[in-house]
């Protein structure tokens, strides 16, 4: 009897060390290996409400059925989640939920505080910093945070505009401040996001940022891009590279904060190019242009708290972007394919 257990007891030694080869917990392969994630998630990224309270739950539960992101994906596989504020109305304590339930969910999450006082950027800094330290302490820390937004929209690279756009961030000693931040909270900062790739490339912009934050670690650049660029000029340009060799930071993370074929404002009433199908398409090829040209795409907008008429989550405006998205989602998850036939055209 001795011999029959000793003789078990060896088959046992002998088949435990291949019980992982023949299947079990370590072999299996993450949601976001077999989803393709690593491709598509340049295409996933989203700007949700600008007010300081936050994004309702059923909005960004109306994005993430569309996306379908895995939660456990590498950082730099996880898409962003756009939050910005502004004014002098202090941020609520659902904003910060919010920080903490999509940095759950897989978003990399940004806040942008556009503008506070209105007249005092030293204000408008310190008040950056409140809300940073507010933030740590409520354990709702973002991926990412920025001071200011469009300061050089309408602008043309005059000398006096591009003095006057630096002198706002050196008066303030933004750079430093920003880093600052990062050295103690650990986030990555972003300058003021650029409203077109334009500015940052051709009108100087993005040369008198890459002087200020030159040698600056962590630094992450924002650009806006609306119909005017086709996504079809992103891939032909390699506008990603462009604005690199701009700012000077040969591999920073170049976002698209912001992008759409139009735009209705605060209180404007319904035009052509939003939710209807042209608005679709222009949403259609810059997702397909986020994943060529690796630049992730936040599209604009998801959730407004004072108009519906951009929102993606809205039941009419945003149902034709949003049979869009899933679209190209599911294509790319089931075959991989980032270039199919008439992907870019408009």
């Amino acid at each position: 009897m001795k011999k029959i257990y000793a003789f078990l007891f060896c088959i046992l030694m002998l088949t435990a060390p291949l019980t992982g080869c023949l299947g079990g917990d370590d072999d299996e392969v993450p949601l976001w290996q077999l989803s393709h994630q690593d491709t598509w998630y340049y295409a996933a990224s989203i700007h949700a409400d600008n007010r300081p309270e936050g994004t309702p739950q059923w909005a960004r539960d109306i994005w993430d059925n569309i996306v379908n992101i895995d939660p456990n994906a590498p950082m730099e596989y996880r898409p962003f989640w756009a939050m910005k504020s502004g004014g002098q109305r202090a941020l609520t304590p659902e904003f910060y939920d919010e920080i903490r339930e999509r940095t759950a969910v897989g978003y990399r999450v940004i806040y942008t505080l556009k503008e506070n006082s209105g007249t005092d950027d030293a204000a408008d800094v310190a008040a950056l910093r409140a809300d940073v330290e507010m933030m740590a302490a409520l354990d709702a820390l973002p991926w990412g945070i920025g001071l200011w937004n469009e300061l050089e929209f309408g602008g043309s690279g005059t000398a006096q505009e591009l003095q006057e756009f630096s002198d706002k961030m050196t008066l303030v000693d933004l750079p430093n401040e920003l880093a600052a931040l990062r050295q103690e909270f650990g986030v990555m900062i972003s300058p003021p996001g650029f409203s077109s790739f334009s500015n940052v490339i051709l009108e100087g912009y993005g040369e008198v940022v890459g002087n200020l934050f030159a040698g600056i670690d962590g630094v992450f650049i924002k650009v806006h891009s609306y119909g005017h660029v086709e996504p079809k000029i992103w891939v032909e340009n390699d506008l990603k590279e462009e604005v690199r060799s701009a700012v000077a930071m040969p591999s920073a993370i170049i976002i698209l904060e912001e992008t759409a074929n139009a735009f209705v404002g605060e209180h404007g009433s319904p035009k052509p190019g939003v939710g209807d199908q042209e608005g679709a398409d222009f949403m259609r090829a810059a997702m397909y242009a986020g994943m060529q040209t690796k630049i992730p795409t936040a599209h604009f907008m998801l959730y407004h708290g004072i108009g519906h008429l951009n929102d993606i989550s809205d039941p009419v405006e945003g149902e034709l972007r949003r049979e869009t998205a899933n679209q190209v989602l599911s294509d790319v998850r089931r075959t991989g394919d980032i270039n199919p036939p008439g992907a870019l055209d408009i």
